[in-house]
């Protein structure tokens, strides 16, 4: 089982040279691809992106914050990270995908998702902080995460990645 974080490591170093070759996607066209649905009681912010630049490789993102008024929020964000030129990151993003299976703690849970029947990923619930996640992977180098703090209904958070054009993003390269 160890073994596998060195095989990744292996293939993405013998596909460097095809990797380096991919440029991330700018992130204005990231923004047009979060959702745009309305979440009943939230009040959707203007969508941000930027391209940031590692020792590693650059990687473009995008995403869009949703919250309720109020003196303690309830926060929605939606990201889209592209990390067609972050090698070791896309290593990472392979990891993810490749785990399977289920983990409850206390504190909440990990487990196993396919989005959509074909994007695969992980939902997380942390029941003290009443925050859920899910992150999944398209196209092998775009990471979506959707998560909220103070949101006890998972469901919230799978209705925006429902209003997602993923086909969409799987065409960005």
């Amino acid at each position: 089982m160890r073994k596998a974080p060195f095989l990744l490591f292996a293939v993405l170093a013998g596909n460097a040279l095809a990797l380096a070759q991919q440029k991330v996607v700018d992130p204005s066209k990231l923004q047009q691809l979060l959702p745009t649905k309305d979440l009943p009681g939230f009040k959707r912010k203007p969508p941000t992106g930027s391209i940031d630049t590692t020792p590693f490789g650059r990687l473009s993102s995008a995403e869009v914050n949703y919250e309720t008024p109020g003196e303690v929020p309830r926060i929605v964000q939606v990201s889209i990270k592209d990390f067609a030129e972050h090698i070791y990151a896309r290593a990472l993003l392979l990891e993810l995908t490749r785990e399977e299976g289920r983990q409850e703690t206390q504190e909440g849970y990990t487990k196993s998702v396919v989005i959509k029947g074909k994007y695969r990923g992980k939902e997380t619930g942390n029941r003290l902080m009443s925050g859920n996640e899910v992150k999944f992977v398209v196209a092998d180098r775009f990471l979506v995460t959707v998560g909220g703090t103070r949101i006890p209904d998972i469901g919230t958070l799978y209705s925006l990645i429902d209003a997602m054009d993923l086909p969409d993003l799987e065409k960005l390269r």
